[in-house]
C-alpha cells in the first residue's frame, strides 16, 4: 500500500498559493496492475470515469496536472485520487517551469504536443488519461517501450496498441 496526500483545495493567503490535502491510503495503480493484473471492463469504466472526474476538478481551479502516469493515481476505498502536482501548471500562465529545450514529464505519458511544440494545455492531461485507461486494460503502455523521443514520436503518429483495451 501507498500512503499519499492528494489536494482537495488551492486558494491564495497574503498572495502566496497553497494547497490544503487529505491523507490517502491505497496502492498506486502502477503497482496494482504489477501486483493484482488489468482491470475487467467494468472496474475499468468506473476507474476512467474516477480519473476524468479529477481531472474536471483539477481543470476547474484552472490546472493542468503536466504528469499524470500509473504512479500518480491511487487506488482508494471511495475511487481513485490523481496525486503528484509537482509540475503542474496554472491554465493562464506563461511560465512553463521549464528552460529552452527542457521537456517536464515521463516518457509514454507525456502528451506529443508537450515534447515536439512545447504545449502544455488540458488536452495534455486528456492525452496521459487515454494512456492510463489503456495501461489500466492491458498492462503495458499503449505506445510500448523506448526513450522519450520514441514514445513521442509514436503517439504523434497514433502508433498505439490497444489489443485488450474493451469497446
Amino acid at each position: 500500500m501507498t500512503a499519499a496526500l492528494t489536494a482537495t483545495a488551492a486558494t491564495n493567503a497574503d498572495g502566496l498559493p497553497y494547497m490544503v490535502t487529505e491523507y490517502i491510503h491505497g496502492k498506486s495503480l502502477a503497482d496494482y496492475v504489477e501486483a493484482d493484473g488489468i482491470f475487467p471492463a467494468a472496474p475499468l469504466r468506473a476507474l476512467a470515469v474516477g480519473i476524468a472526474a479529477a481531472l474536471s476538478a483539477i481543470r476547474a481551479v484552472r490546472l493542468v496536472h503536466r504528469d499524470l502516469q500509473p504512479s500518480n493515481v491511487l487506488l482508494s476505498q471511495s475511487g481513485p485520487r490523481v496525486i503528484d502536482f509537482g509540475i503542474a501548471r496554472a491554465l493562464d500562465s506563461t511560465d512553463k517551469h521549464t528552460a529552452t529545450g527542457l521537456i517536464v514529464g515521463n516518457p509514454g505519458w507525456i502528451a506529443p504536443e508537450q515534447v515536439f511544440d512545447g504545449e502544455v494545455s488540458t488536452a495534455a492531461d486528456v492525452f496521459a488519461w487515454g494512456a492510463l485507461i489503456a495501461f489500466a486494460a492491458t498492462g503495458a503502455n499503449p505506445y510500448g517501450t523506448g526513450n522519450l523521443m520514441v514514445l513521442a514520436a509514436r503517439a504523434a503518429q497514433a502508433g498505439h496498441h490497444l489489443d485488450g483495451v474493451p469497446q
